[in-house]
């Protein structure tokens, strides 16, 4: 996928369990292959499942810099969260979105929607913590910072608490592989699959 740093993306969060793994690996993508890349078309998903799709579109250079001037990486993903994301797609099941309920003043008068303490919190809440609103406000930031230095493709850098999520991820599918005796099914995914999206 060539990510144009212009346009709206969708994204799913690797912690995501409607992920099917065990097919994206089938076809080279790896947990980190996805972190890094943000492939909508790479994505599988098991039977029956439906992931959560966050809608995502670039910051302006006017907030991109105000999630610079956050005091932490945290933060700044945060607002950038805040900022950058449209809506959530299939947040309490399939085709009941989630949208940002808080009236902003945009650039030129304008006025956007954007998500408010409670909006957060009702998502963290949900989806079992706050590293997946970490995870897509980094996405959301990382695009604003290689969109406003140039036009083009983008390599995502996955937050450092992640890597621990995507290592984990690698080596279930390897554990699963080893048991299937090579062969990776797609029809199950581990139990004890981390699941805050849930």
């Amino acid at each position: 996928m060539i990510d144009s740093l212009a346009d709206p993306i969708r994204v799913v969060s690797v912690r995501d369990p409607a992920i099917d793994w065990h097919a994206m690996r089938e076809h080279g993508v790896t947990p980190l292959v996805y972190a890094e890349t943000r492939d909508e078309q790479s994505v599988r998903v098991l039977p029956g499942a439906a992931p959560r799709w966050y809608h995502l579109r670039p910051l302006s250079v006017v907030e991109c810099a105000a999630c610079d001037a956050q005091p932490t990486p945290v933060a700044c993903a945060l607002l950038a969260f805040r900022l950058g994301v449209t809506r959530i797609e299939n947040f309490h099941g399939v085709g009941i979105d989630l949208y940002p309920e808080l009236p902003t003043p945009g650039p030129n008068g304008s006025t956007r929607m954007t998500w408010s303490d409670a909006g957060l919190q009702r998502i963290a809440d949900t989806i079992g913590g706050q590293r997946v609103l970490y995870e897509i406000g980094a996405i959301v930031h990382e695009r604003a910072s290689e969109g406003n230095a140039r036009s083009g493709d983008v390599i995502f850098t996955p937050p450092q608490f992640l890597q621990p999520v995507l290592n984990q991820i690698a080596l279930r599918l390897a554990e699963r592989r080893e048991t299937n005796g090579g062969i990776a099914s797609s029809a199950t995914q581990p139990s004890d699959s981390p699941n805050p999206s849930a």
